[in-house]
């Protein structure tokens, strides 16, 4: 099986720093075709790839290999984008108060 073309783009442009989170990488290549090429169902790979801290290491390697960067990159990009999510919850949490 062939690899779609659009994981190349993406991964090129996440590796120019155009894509800086997961949730951009599914504006390039559409979550049907990352469930397939993952081996995981259409709900599961929405609730993984909204909510990066479900992606299991198995996850994050196969799909760095798809795009065709580095692992620990995307590793990288995955942390930083669960704090981001963290610290907006938190300031949202804390103006409620």
């Amino acid at each position: 099986m062939t690899k779609d073309i659009r994981y190349k783009a993406a991964g090129a442009a996440f590796r120019s720093g155009e894509i800086t989170t997961v949730r951009e990488i599914c504006l390039v290549v559409p979550l049907s075709t990352i469930a397939v090429d993952l081996g995981i169902n259409y709900g599961r790979i929405v609730k993984k790839l909204f909510g990066p801290g479900w992606l299991s290491m198995g996850d994050v390697i196969r799909f760095a290999q798809l795009l065709n960067v580095p692992a620990l990159d995307l590793c990288a990009a995955i942390m930083l984008e669960r704090e981001t999510e963290k610290m907006r919850l938190l300031n949202l949490t804390s103006k409620e108060v």
